[in-house]
């Protein structure tokens, strides 16, 4: 492109961008994961030219910010061109990266992180899309409107960072910081728990049966199958000493968590076969856990006075179950490092004694 550059050309650059690189995946991950390239890297790996690539689409878009204000931009069409084709070029190297995301999923990378990755690229396309459509309705006469274009610069700059945050944490920090969630949604329980060891009341009648009740010998048959006889204390007693064991076993489950995430590194498991699965399977096993734990404390405040402990037994067998998972991923990824992985062996024999 010679120095001579219209208008017109600037906008059918700005166009030929939307076509190429936002319309055929504009918020479709499915369309994104389907891109193909023969792209090869050398000496370097695909989250790291990612980084390089992010922040280089951030220096670019914030030239055109300053570049495409209405004021400069009717003169400089030049300057504009140049940094718009720049822009360009280094957005269809990030998105020939892609492919290599893909292939790679289960073995190098988790399909969490691949998720991450594709998301704040629909992002960077949504905020290139709006910087190009700013561009082509750009006139002298909407000198002072600005707006559109600092917004569609702070997407870009948003999405950019992003991606640089998540090339930062790699498969383990972002497990992390999805664990992180976990471990204050055990926190909530923890405190449900303690709320009601400190004042412990039993579900009665009210609270199961409604307001709908027809009469007294509803409400004195629903008591009746319910188990409630007016003296609640030995029940009470009953399940204050069920509680207060899995309050301590609960906090063992919390420091499960927290613990994983204090001890893994970015070279933790580097060398195990399929490494994102086994992380994969990890962050569905935290969720999991989480939800038995809900199940398991909601069965015990709702059963009131009928609460038996036995009928506890399903669940906390699930929840068992979805932990020794846990240990056994934990342990695998941790092997390479013997001292790093001594805690499990001690958090699993503490726990299941």
């Amino acid at each position: 492109m010679g120095e001579e550059v219209t208008f017109a050309e600037l906008k059918e650059l700005a166009g030929s961008i939307k076509e190429q690189f936002v319309d055929p995946y504009k918020n479709d991950i499915g369309a994104l994961k389907k891109i193909s390239s023969e792209t090869k890297l050398q000496g370097s790996d695909p989250l790291t030219e990612l980084e390089k690539l992010a922040k280089i689409l951030k220096a670019y878009s914030t030239k055109l910010g300053i570049i495409c204000e209405p004021s400069k931009l009717h003169g400089n069409y030049h300057a504009a061109y140049t940094e718009l084709k720049n822009y360009a070029d280094s957005l269809f190297y990030l998105l020939s990266l892609l492919p290599l995301f893909t292939r790679e999923q289960g073995k190098l990378y988790a399909s969490y992180l691949n998720e991450d990755v594709f998301t704040q690229v629909l992002g960077l396309l949504n905020g290139t899309e709006m910087l190009c459509d700013e561009i082509c309705s750009s006139s002298k006469e909407n000198e002072g409107d600005n707006k559109d274009r600092l917004i569609s610069v702070g997407i870009i700059w948003a999405s950019c960072d992003e991606l640089c945050d998540i090339v930062k944490g790699g498969n383990y920090g972002l497990l992390s910081k999805r664990i992180a969630l976990s471990c204050g949604l055990v926190d909530d329980v923890l405190e449900d728990i303690h709320g009601w060891l400190e004042d412990p009341q039993l579900e009665g009648a009210d609270d199961f049966l409604g307001d709908d009740l027809d009469s007294i010998d509803e409400l004195e048959d629903g008591v009746k199958k319910m188990g409630i006889d007016g003296d609640d204390e030995e029940m009470i007693e009953i399940v204050k000493k069920f509680l207060s064991e899995w309050q301590t076993k609960i906090k063992m489950i919390k420091l499960l968590l927290s613990s994983f995430s204090k001890s893994i590194t970015l070279t933790t498991g580097k060398n195990i076969p399929n490494l994102g699965s086994k992380l994969d399977e990890l962050n569905k096993l935290h969720k999991q856990v989480i939800l038995h734990l809900d199940e398991l404390v909601s069965d015990v405040f709702m059963s009131g006075a009928a609460f038996d402990e036995d009928e506890m037994g399903p669940s906390i067998a699930d929840l068992n179950d979805t932990l020794a998972k846990m240990v056994h991923i934990i342990k695998e990824i941790s092997k390479q490092d013997p001292k790093k992985s001594k805690w499990i062996d001690v958090w699993n024999n503490k726990y299941f004694e």
